[in-house]
């Protein structure tokens, strides 16, 4: 399905695809296991995140295909579905990368902000022996809702920075999907 965002972006400046990967997630007011709609910028660094909010209610209400938006951050290539298990070293692999993020959002004060925080490993890479990471920090008041949290530019930067130094990380995304708290993770 083709959604026009030229009133959030530029028509050259963002693409959207399918991650070929299901997870549960938000579509009207159902809880569906669809595939992610992956939004790419050209422009990096200037991230809006209530430009970005609005574009992925956008696509989650245009787009029955998808239950979920995730922002591109980075992907290398070549990525595509791997066969993988939940073994010790993916685990570690989590547990490497959760610990980059809580240890900045510690540093820059916003940990106290996020109401929960998932690192997920999706089998989306290159290689059998790395993956994609998706980054889940939500914020609630009252755990009726969950918005993805809006991550101050230096933190995400400082996350983002250590992460593409870790060799198994392909692609890492960041969901900017508002979910019901059935929906929070990626089950």
């Amino acid at each position: 399905t083709k959604i026009d965002l030229s009133s959030f972006f530029n028509i050259n400046d963002y693409s959207l695809k399918a991650l070929p990967v299901k997870s549960i997630g938000k579509q009207s007011v159902f809880n569906t296991n669809k595939f992610p709609a992956i939004l790419t910028l050209k422009t990096k660094n200037l991230f809006n995140w209530d430009l970005l909010e609005k574009a992925s209610e956008k696509i989650l209400e245009k787009n029955f295909e998808v239950n979920r938006v995730i922002l591109s951050i980075y992907e290398k290539e070549n990525c595509c579905i791997q066969e993988q298990f939940c073994t010790k070293e993916r685990l570690d692999q989590i547990r490497q990368v959760d610990k980059i993020v809580i240890d900045e959002l510690k540093t820059n004060n916003e940990y106290d902000k996020i109401y929960q925080h998932f690192t997920i490993n999706v089998p989306y890479s290159c290689s059998k022996n790395s993956c994609s990471i998706v980054l889940r920090p939500i914020i609630s008041e009252n755990v009726v809702t969950a918005k993805f949290a809006k991550l101050s530019t230096k933190t995400l930067n400082n996350i983002v920075e250590k992460i593409q130094k870790l060799d198994f990380v392909d692609a890492l995304y960041y969901d900017i999907t508002n979910n019901t708290p059935i929906s929070f993770g990626w089950e």
